[in-house]
């Protein structure tokens, strides 16, 4: 049985900080899920979505997510879900289809398992 440490990185997407970094995930860490829960409806006058992922790829960890009514969303993980090759700098941000919205908070969550050495 493996031994570690499990550890959440959280960060509050809103309508005035559209884009948050979460914290950095180490090199060989496994990152295991993820969730998100909209506490405020976003309100642009397209579609509303919010996705986690790195500099370069911003879908990595979970996909474009819609955003547009509260809610705990189910989500869709990226294809960067499990072993860690490299530590990264995890961001959560939000895209409109068009329009500025003037309201919105999803919080997301991203569940990070660090193996102990043997």
């Amino acid at each position: 049985m493996a031994s570690g440490t499990t550890m959440w990185l959280h960060a509050r997407v809103t309508s005035g900080s559209q884009t948050v970094d979460m914290g950095t995930i180490p090199k060989g860490a496994y990152v295991v899920r993820g969730s998100m829960e909209t506490r405020t409806a976003w309100n642009a006058s397209g579609s509303d979505s919010v996705r986690c992922g790195f500099s370069g790829t911003p879908q990595a960890y979970i996909t474009n997510t819609d955003v547009s009514s509260v809610a705990v969303h189910a989500v869709t993980l990226g294809a960067s879900i499990g072993l860690q090759t490299v530590a990264r700098t995890v961001q959560a941000s939000y895209v409109a289809g068009s329009g500025t919205p003037t309201q919105g908070t999803t919080d997301v969550y991203l569940e990070i398992f660090i193996a102990r050495a043997p």
